[in-house]
C-alpha cells in the first residue's frame, strides 16, 4: 500500500512539473475577463511588490487565461513602494487584455484582499498569489463550489486543524481536509480562495489589529475572521493541490517565514486564539461534534 502511494505521489509530481512548464508558455490574445456583470460580480485580486514586479505578469498571463472568465482581474500595488506609479512593459501590455492596475497602502500581502473588500462590499472576491501559475479550470472549480455551498468560502488548498491532548495540531500540504464545510479548515491563500460577500467577521480591515497578531501571515487573520463570522471553509471538487511556482520565487516568500522550523505560524495562531477566544470554542465545539459522528 506504502509502495503504491509513492508511485502515485511520484506520478503526480511529474504530471504538475510538466503542467508548470506548460503554463509557463502562456500566452493572452484575448479578452480575459467578462465585463458584463451577472448577478454577483466576481473579482480576481492579488498583489506583489519590487522583488516580483518583473515577474509577476507570468502569473498574470495564466488568470486571464481562465476558462470562467471574471468580471476584474485587479493586481494591488502600494504607492509608497512605487513612489512614480511606473510598472514594466510586461504588464503595461496586459491592461489591454483586462488587467487592472490599482493603487493603495502598503499593507503587505494583506494588500491581496482588504482593498478589494472595502471597494467592492458586495463582490465575491478571489485571491490569487503572485509566485504561482494557475490552471485553465481553477477560477471555475471555486466557482462551482462556490455555487454548491454559496455561504462558506472556497478553497483548493487548506490546512486540517484537529485536537490531540486538547492541544490544537494541524495537517500540512492539503491532502487531508474535512469533506464538508467546516471551521477546521484553515484556507491556504496560493491556492486560491473565494471569498463570498459579507463572508468575514468586522474586524476583518483593522489594520492596527491584524499587523499585530498576524503581521506576516494574512491566511490565519482571514481564517479567523470566517470562523467569528460563522462562515466555514470548504475544498473544492478535485481540488489544485501542488503548487506551480514560477521560477525565480522559491526563495522569497512568506512561507520561508512562517513555515521555518522557528516559524511564525504557531505564534501567530496563539496569538489569535488569546485575543479572539471565541473562535476557539466554535473551533474545539465543532470538533467534539465531529468525534461523536465517528
Amino acid at each position: 500500500m506504502q509502495a503504491i502511494y509513492k508511485l502515485r505521489s511520484v506520478i503526480e509530481l511529474s504530471r504538475n512539473k510538466i503542467d508548470t512548464i506548460l503554463l509557463s508558455k502562456t500566452k493572452v490574445q484575448t479578452l480575459g475577463i467578462n465585463p458584463n456583470v451577472v448577478n454577483v460580480p466576481v473579482i480576481v485580486s492579488l498583489t506583489s511588490y519590487p522583488g516580483r514586479i518583473d515577474i509577476v505578469h507570468k502569473t498574470i498571463k495564466t488568470l486571464l487565461n481562465q476558462s470562467f472568465k471574471p468580471n476584474k482581474i485587479i493586481l494591488w500595488l502600494a504607492d509608497e513602494q512605487f513612489p512614480n506609479h511606473v510598472i514594466p512593459n510586461t504588464l503595461n501590455e496586459l491592461l489591454q487584455y483586462g488587467l487592472d492596475i490599482m493603487w493603495c497602502d502598503n499593507i503587505r500581502s494583506y494588500k491581496k484582499l482588504i482593498p478589494a473588500l472595502e471597494l467592492y462590499p458586495d463582490a465575491i472576491i478571489v485571491t490569487a498569489d503572485d509566485d504561482n501559475y494557475y490552471s485553465k479550470n481553477w477560477l471555475e472549480k471555486l466557482i462551482d463550489s462556490y455555487k454548491m455551498y454559496p455561504t462558506a468560502i472556497s478553497a483548493h488548498k487548506v490546512t486540517k486543524f484537529y485536537m490531540d491532548n486538547d492541544e490544537w495540531t494541524w495537517n500540512a500540504g492539503g491532502r487531508d481536509y474535512y469533506n464538508t464545510p467546516s471551521f477546521l479548515n484553515k484556507l491556504v491563500g496560493v491556492g486560491g480562495v473565494l471569498y463570498p460577500p459579507k463572508c468575514l467577521y468586522k474586524d476583518i480591515d483593522n489594520r492596527d489589529l491584524f499587523m499585530k497578531l498576524a503581521s506576516t501571515n494574512d491566511d490565519q487573520w482571514f481564517w479567523f475572521m470566517a470562523i467569528l463570522k460563522g462562515t466555514p471553509i470548504v475544498v473544492v471538487t478535485d481540488p489544485i493541490i501542488h503548487a506551480k511556482p514560477v521560477e525565480g520565487t522559491l526563495s522569497s516568500g512568506l512561507w520561508t517565514v512562517n513555515d521555518s522550523e522557528e516559524g511564525n505560524f504557531a505564534k501567530q495562531f496563539n496569538s489569535l486564539i488569546d485575543y479572539y477566544p471565541m473562535a476557539n470554542e466554535k473551533m474545539k465545539k465543532e470538533y467534539l461534534q465531529r468525534l461523536e459522528e465517528i
